[in-house]
């Protein structure tokens, strides 16, 4: 299951600048390229897999070769849309989502997605913790603000370090080997096993007033697909993991945030690259996205903009609660790096009106639900970006 929110397309999918697509639609024969089969794998059998050929073609089924295999066939930019019935078992008990993924790519990507993973069992472990802090492993993290307490997480097979951080210390023990439940022992004990944190001072030289600064400094060992968030405040007095805690394969990763509040949601301006202490302190952000613009009536939900100063992977999504709140529903897109360069999209249309889709795998904005929207450039480690998200409240 991917970890970012949801979307789909719609009949219009992308508003498109002055370079339309490689292929525009309705090319002539000597300017369309060969067709090309483009495979869908999924580990569950999905309800529904569909394509367009080119940004605003008519959405098509997909041809099934199996239970789990779908082909479609395109000659240049396209999007496919996979609805999966996502119902999953941990130990907090069993959720139950529609979740619909698009995605946009060109020739030059992948041919080949895999959507629908098969729910994975996870194992009980288990522990207790000496200070107030976190616990990290796997995909799971647990809290407590108070001291003395018990976790339990729900963790796949697999071998990972479990990372445990106080507001002035950290503690990894590396190697756990988890093949059933696991009671970790002994118990964790940060300023005993572990580490204190240390101090730096970052710097940001394009503010804008209005703006709140934080630093977000994370950790990670590469077991564990859930960071540890070591800080997450001012960034005169962050608190960093020192040479003394990390081996060499570990990450820390520093992120400078501007954040402000507009009517169209919170506005996040953000770069992030690896760190050791006695390193880089300065940091640059990219310019805001130009005029944001959320549009939201019946079935279809748009977010324009005026300018896009970073150039990447587009992600946008949605997620609420599907007709008659029983089950939760959500949408993802996104647009890949060759996509976004091949359409220079203005604006990223969300539209379940494809054929098949059911109205019962639909977030309902009648209800309250959430809308993000990101972009992010990633190279040589290091990750540029810019969010909006916001929550939306029902009115009655």
């Amino acid at each position: 299951m991917r970890s970012l929110l949801p979307l789909v397309l719609s009949g219009g999918l992308l508003g498109c600048g002055s370079s339309p697509r490689a292929v525009p639609d309705g090319a002539p024969p000597d300017m369309v390229a060969s067709p090309t089969t483009v495979e869908i794998t999924t580990g569950v059998p999905a309800a529904l897999v569909a394509f367009r050929d080119g940004v605003t073609g008519p959405w098509q089924v997909a041809t099934r070769t199996s239970s789990t295999q779908f082909e479609v066939v395109v000659q240049g930019p396209y999007v496919v849309a996979v609805v999966c019935d996502d119902t999953r078992s941990n130990i907090g008990g069993t959720f139950h989502t529609w979740d619909t993924f698009e995605t946009g790519r060109t020739l030059a990507d992948p041919h080949a997605f895999t959507e629908c993973d098969v729910p994975v069992t996870g194992h009980a472990v288990t522990g207790h913790m000496v200070q107030a802090g976190t616990v990290v492993m796997g995909d799971q993290l647990a809290s407590s603000a108070t001291a003395n307490w018990n976790f339990k997480l729900s963790v796949a097979s697999g071998t990972y370090d479990l990372i445990a951080t106080t507001i002035d210390g950290l503690a990894i023990k590396r190697g756990i080997a988890v093949a059933g439940d696991v009671q970790v022992t002994p118990a964790v004990d940060v300023a005993a096993q572990g580490t204190a944190l240390g101090t730096a001072a970052f710097t940001v030289t394009n503010t804008a007033a209005g703006e709140t600064l934080r630093a977000a400094v994370f950790l990670e060992t590469g077991t564990n697909s859930q960071p540890a968030n070591l800080y997450n405040a001012a960034p005169a007095t962050a608190k960093v993991a020192p040479e003394a805690a990390l081996v060499a394969s570990d990450v820390q990763t520093v992120s400078l945030r501007a954040l402000s509040t507009t009517p169209q949601g919170t506005m996040l301006r953000a770069f992030r690259r690896p760190f050791r202490v006695g390193g880089n302190t300065s940091y640059t952000l990219p310019a805001a996205i130009g005029n944001p613009q959320w549009t939201v009536a019946a079935t279809q939900a748009e977010l324009a903009w005026t300018a896009l100063p970073v150039q990447g992977m587009i992600t946008e999504s949605l997620s609420g609660v599907a007709p008659g709140g029983a089950v939760t529903a959500a949408y993802t897109l996104e647009l890949t790096p060759s996509f976004v360069a091949a359409t220079a999209p203005t604006k990223a249309v969300i539209d379940t009106d494809i054929p098949g889709y059911q109205a019962a795998w639909r977030v309902d904005t009648g209800e309250s639900y959430d809308r993000q929207m990101s972009v992010q450039h990633i190279e040589n480690g290091e990750f540029t970006s810019l969010t909006i998200d916001q929550p939306v409240a029902t009115v009655r």
